[in-house]
């Protein structure tokens, strides 16, 4: 991965990867709950539930649109998106700081500087 080409197809095939499996994941689900029928045998009139209850749930849904969900990617900060356990932001997080261009324009990853830094940082000369 020594140019921007190779981060770029990195990154490629990370949201290649990610939207398969979750794709595939989704069948799945849907495929099991099908089959199974969860909480059919519950006996539950959903009539008698309260639907107050659900509101709250209802509410923040119908205010989610394409722009919130893209800029929800892009974590506050570089930890919360490890802390809070969004996939997405963890995924933007290590694009985002795998490797930056240099003068010449080749991608250097962060290993690259840290064990510059490091050598210099220990250096007794």
């Amino acid at each position: 991965m020594g140019t921007l080409k190779g981060v770029g197809s990195v990154v490629g095939k990370a949201f290649a990867y990610f939207l398969t499996f979750s794709t595939l994941a989704l069948i799945v689900g849907l495929v099991v709950a099908n089959v199974v029928h969860p909480g059919s045998g519950m006996n539950i009139d959903p009539a008698s539930l309260d639907a107050s209850k659900v509101a709250t749930y209802a509410e923040k849904a119908h205010e989610t649109s394409l722009t919130g969900f893209v800029m929800d990617i892009i974590p506050s900060t570089i930890t919360s998106a490890f802390v809070e356990g969004n996939i997405l932001q963890a995924l933007f997080v290590a694009i985002a700081v795998s490797g930056y261009p240099d003068r010449r324009g080749h991608a250097r990853p962060c290993s690259v500087e840290r064990s510059a830094m490091s050598s210099s940082a220990w250096s007794t000369s």
